[in-house]
């Protein structure tokens, strides 16, 4: 190398000795190392092994320029040398030209080479690191933009592949039910063309095809810059000559270089559901001793439960079924919201307690995904409201009038306010009439931040092919409310203006009320039960002050039929019911049972039916030949083995 460069070497005499042929000249070997780590990277010539040892680190290329030397006494013989010295300036410095060519430097006499030197690594030294990854979405966009800087290491990458993997629920109307599939894809290519420059900026388009939601995991892989170097051996596995972002990291030192999972928004407002019918539904709770018969069975009511066809997902995993509300009174909510949100209230035929007066999301037990705020609604939203432009005309000389359908514009516009109009003159000309032209603009939505949705999970029925969504609502201290369902698709993580789909009115369903039954047993006496019934009921009734009534009765299993046919009323079993004052927290009914045997020496259950009392009035030619009929509807039954 020449003398005088940074990392100058000792010359190396290739030079035969004095005792040998003049064509015997002195080898060297070269040797190249690992570096990394090293504090003294200078090289080291050996002169007994005649081995000059250069250290270079990891994935460092080095171009070293390198030249021969000439002892004095040859600098002589060179013919080149001669003419230098005649042809040099008086003032020139010959000595310094000298010793240059003594040390190999001067460029006419031993002019140099370069010598690249490169550490190969099979793999970059390390991983690809998102920094901050984050998807970029606008309303109706089947694709994500991908917006991130990510650091690799240059020195030892040549490119970085980003690349895609999601699992998503799809619900196809060929196949008998819904099933998860997996997707993948390829994002992106980034060539590292600087090897100085660890960061790369990132603005790609993921493509989907669709606007639907997705969980998304993005890996970064980064391949090494010296694939040329490796046998080819190495190359026929990609993972050889790779290193990509962990999935799931064992150690604080790789939690840089993790995988980020990423919630990529649905981009359009989901399809309305297709909601079929609305029935009660019960959840039932039992509380028993380690052994023995219940000591206690609860029916809580409130529940409905909503049944849709198919498809699902039209926007996506984890979309459910909503119940729209406006968390006010009711009293207060504007006309043009009442048809889209959920109401309820007290059925008139019965004198209980009113239901509360407004809705909240606390009313809504069951719901597992909720949002206050920030919502709007499909039907109330104007859609592209065209601008009015009316132009002022100056009247010319014009063969043909124009008609008065090309020069004046009405056009519909529906909930846009405050838009401005502009008047432009607009000239006739002789050879054309000129017709006004309508921009269109996108009028201004405003989220309401009272409308609230309470989302429900929705479940898959095989039998009967449809889904459907248990809701459970406390509409307040009421004897069978009327509620009337505003139900939407909502998706949780949507852009604004697209989490809830327009809107669908179930008919009314009303809402059963809680029924607890309470068993007691005396060791002493095991014929005997005491039974109580307690439960939300009405005052009376609008057609009849008579309550309701509650009938148990006690039942045995014959052994030769069977047991679900088995059951028939035993006469042998005294009951008597106490006398109760419906005031405060009494029973709706309450009393002792006498089994005819002490109970495990024969198969018993008690039957509990509650009716409704009420009156009407049958159809007949004359109004006043009818006559009252008292009639009752089974609200409440249920069977308890002893």
């Amino acid at each position: 190398m020449p003398a005088g460069t940074p990392l100058a070497l000792a010359k190396v005499v290739f030079r035969p000795g004095p005792s040998d042929a003049w064509f015997e000249v002195g080898a060297f070997r070269f040797r190249l190392e690992d570096g990394t780590g090293r504090s003294d990277l200078r090289p080291r010539w050996d002169g007994d092994d005649r081995v000059l040892t250069v250290y270079l680190p990891k994935a460092e290329v080095a171009e070293v320029p390198y030249s021969c030397f000439l002892a004095e006494d040859d600098l002589e013989l060179m013919a080149i040398w001669h003419w230098i010295l005649q042809a040099a300036p008086k003032e020139a410095d010959l000595e310094f030209l000298k010793q240059l060519a003594l040390d190999g430097r001067h460029w006419m006499l031993t002019p140099q080479r370069t010598l690249v030197l490169v550490h190969a690594v099979q793999q970059p030294l390390r991983p690809p690191a998102f920094t901050d990854l984050t998807p970029q979405r606008s309303l109706g966009n089947t694709y994500a933009t991908l917006v991130d800087r990510v650091r690799v290491h240059a020195k030892s990458t040549i490119k970085l592949d980003v690349r895609a993997e999601w699992s998503e629920w799809i619900d196809a109307l060929a196949e008998p039910e819904p099933r998860r599939i997996t997707g993948s894809a390829h994002v992106c290519e980034l060539g590292v063309d600087d090897p100085q420059q660890d960061i790369l900026n990132l603005a790609h388009r993921h493509e989907f095809g669709d606007t639907k939601y997705r969980e998304v995991r993005y890996r970064g892989t980064a391949t090494t810059r010296f694939r040329e170097y490796l046998p080819a051996g190495l190359l026929e596995d990609e993972r050889n000559i790779t290193r990509t972002t962990i999935d799931e990291p064992e150690g604080t030192d790789e939690e840089p270089f993790i995988s980020p999972v990423i919630d990529v928004p649905n981009a359009a407002r989901p399809e309305a559901p297709k909601l079929l019918y609305v029935v009660p539904a019960f959840r039932w709770e039992e509380e028993a001793a380690i052994a023995g018969p219940p000591l206690s069975s609860r029916r809580e009511g409130g529940w409905l439960r909503v049944y849709m066809d198919r498809p699902w997902y039209s926007s996506g995993d984890g979309e459910v079924l909503g119940a729209l509300i406006w968390t006010d009174e009711f009293r207060r909510i504007p006309a043009e919201y009442r048809p889209y949100v959920t109401q309820w209230g007290t059925d008139p035929i019965w004198v209980s307690t009113p239901t509360t007066g407004a809705a909240s999301l606390g009313n809504f037990k069951a719901a597992t995904q909720t949002k206050l705020g920030g919502l709007t609604l499909d039907e109330l939203t104007p859609p592209l409201a065209m601008v009015p432009v009316l132009p002022t005309l100056r009247r010319l000389e014009v063969p043909h009038p124009t008609p008065r359908s090309q020069t004046q514009v009405t056009p519909q516009i529906e909930r846009a306010r405050e838009l401005e109009v502009r008047r432009p003159e607009v000239e006739l000309r002789r050879e054309r009439p000129v017709v006004a032209r309508q921009p269109e603009v996108v009028a201004e939505v405003r989220p309401v931040p009272t409308l609230a949705v309470a989302g429900h999970e929705v479940q898959y029925d095989p039998e009967r092919r449809l889904w459907y969504a248990d809701i459970h609502i406390d509409a307040g201290p009421s004897y069978f409310p009327f509620v009337r369902l505003a139900l939407v698709r909502f998706q949780p993580i949507s852009l604004p203006n697209a989490h809830i789909s327009r809107v669908v009115l179930a008919d009314f369903a009303q809402l059963a009320p809680d029924r607890t039954v309470s068993l007691g047993f005396d060791p002493a006496r095991p014929q005997e039960v005491t039974l109580s019934v307690h439960g939300l009921t009405y005052q009376r009734s609008q057609a009849m002050r008579e309550p309701g009534q509650i009938l148990v009765r006690v039942e045995t299993l014959r052994p030769d039929v069977p047991k679900e046919l088995g059951w028939v009323p035993t006469r042998d079993a005294a009951i008597e019911p106490a006398r109760i004052r419906r005031r405060g927290e009494a029973p709706l009914w309450s009393g002792k049972i006498t089994l005819p045997v002490a109970r495990g020496r024969q198969p018993f259950r008690v039957v509990i039916q509650e009716f409704e009392g009420y009156a009407y009035q049958p159809a007949a030619p004359e109004a006043r030949m009818a006559r009252v009929t008292r009639a009752g509807r089974v609200v409440y039954a249920h069977a308890i083995e002893l």
